[in-house]
């Protein structure tokens, strides 16, 4: 498994086809940025629930 967490300002549209390309799937977190210490704990808490 490969998670691809992306800049404050997003990924721009081509990466984002070059994922979608290689069978990504994107997960929406909500509107505000997060920091990398919480976005991994946030993400990986969606992708293993208790």
């Amino acid at each position: 498994m490969t998670l691809a967490i992306g800049p404050e300002g997003g990924f721009t549209k081509y990466e984002v086809s070059k994922f979608y390309e290689q069978q990504f799937e994107s997960v929406h977190l909500g509107d505000r940025i997060l920091r990398t210490e919480t976005a991994v704990p946030a993400l990986l808490s969606r992708l293993y629930p208790a």
